[in-house]
C-alpha cells in the first residue's frame, strides 16, 4: 500500500497532494519477489485528481487501490480534540519492552520486533500483548522513525501509509483476549482507508489513537487517528480485517 501511494503520488501536479485512498488486499504477496505497480491516470480536474494504482506479482493482480488528490485550499476547519496521553518521553522505550517480554515469555517468537525496528513505538498497551482476558477494544501508542528523514512531503505520507496499518487489527481482537499471534487464528488485512488531513512528518511524534466498534462474521473494524505532537489531526484510517477463527483438527 506505501509503494503504491509513492507510485500515484509521483503522477500528479507537485500542487496537489493526497488526501484520500482505499486499498484491497486481493491475496497475499511474496516478499522475496518483484512487484509490479501500474498507475492509471483516471482523471485531472481543476482542482482533484484521481489516480487506480494495480500491484501485480508473477502476472497476477494482488492488490488495486484509488487514490484522490487535491490542489491545497482555505475551507471550513473542526477537528476532534487530541485525547489525553502521558508524553512520549514519560514511557519506555521499544527495545525496553521487547527485551522485558523476551524475558517473560521466552518460548514466544517476536518477528513482530524485527518488522517494526525502524520505528520508535512508546506504549503501556506494548507490555499487555500476551496478557489473556478481554478488554476495552481502545488503545493509543506513540510512534515516529527513528532516524531523521529529509523534506520531502510524499517521503513523509509514504511512510504514514505503511505504519499505519500496525495494531489496528489487534484493536478489534481486545475483547477477544487474543492476540495477532493466536495460532487459533487466520487474520490478515482486508481493506484500509486513508484521509489525509494536513501535513505530516514521519520522524516527529505522532500519537496513533485507536478503536474497534465491531466484529463478526469473521472480520473487524478498526479505526484509528493520527494526531502531531501539537495536536493536530493529521490522518484518519479505517481498516477491515479477517479475523477468521481456524477450525480444530479432530
Amino acid at each position: 500500500m506505501a509503494q503504491a501511494v509513492n507510485a500515484a503520488l509521483r503522477t500528479v501536479l507537485s500542487d496537489r497532494t493526497i488526501h484520500s485512498l482505499h486499498s484491497y488486499f486481493l491475496v497475499p504477496g511474496d516478499p522475496h519477489k518483484p512487484v509490479l505497480f501500474e498507475v492509471d491516470l483516471i482523471q485531472d480536474g481543476g482542482s482533484f485528481s484521481s489516480r487506480r494504482v494495480v500491484a501485480k506479482q508473477s502476472g497476477k493482480v494482488i492488490f488495486h487501490s484509488s487514490f484522490s488528490f487535491q490542489s491545497m485550499e482555505k475551507g471550513l476547519e473542526h477537528q476532534l480534540p487530541m485525547p489525553n496521553s502521558p508524553a512520549p518521553d514519560t514511557l519506555k522505550d521499544q527495545e525496553s519492552i521487547w527485551s522485558e517480554l523476551k524475558k517473560r515469555y521466552p518460548k514466544r517468537s517476536f518477528q513482530h520486533k524485527d518488522f517494526f525496528s525502524a520505528w520508535n513505538i512508546r506504549s503501556n498497551e506494548l507490555e499487555r500483548i500476551f496478557q489473556p482476558g478481554p478488554r476495552s477494544a481502545t488503545r493509543q501508542l506513540w510512534i515516529k522513525l527513528c532516524e531523521p528523514l529529509p523534506e520531502d512531503p510524499v517521503l513523509h505520507r509514504t511512510l504514514l501509509t505503511y505504519v499505519s496499518d500496525m495494531f489496528l487489527m489487534s484493536t478489534a481482537l481486545l475483547p477477544h483476549g487474543m492476540s495477532v499471534h493466536s495460532d487459533r487464528l487466520q487474520g490478515a488485512s482486508l481493506d484500509h482507508a486513508i484521509w489525509f488531513h494536513g501535513p505530516c512528518r514521519a520522524d516527529q511524534w505522532l500519537l496513533y489513537q485507536l478503536d474497534s466498534p465491531w466484529s463478526g462474521g469473521g472480520r473487524g473494524l478498526s479505526r484509528g487517528s493520527f494526531y502531531n505532537i501539537s495536536g493536530d489531526l493529521v490522518a484518519s484510517t479505517v481498516q477491515e480485517g479477517l479475523m477468521r477463527l481456524r477450525l480444530n483438527e479432530e
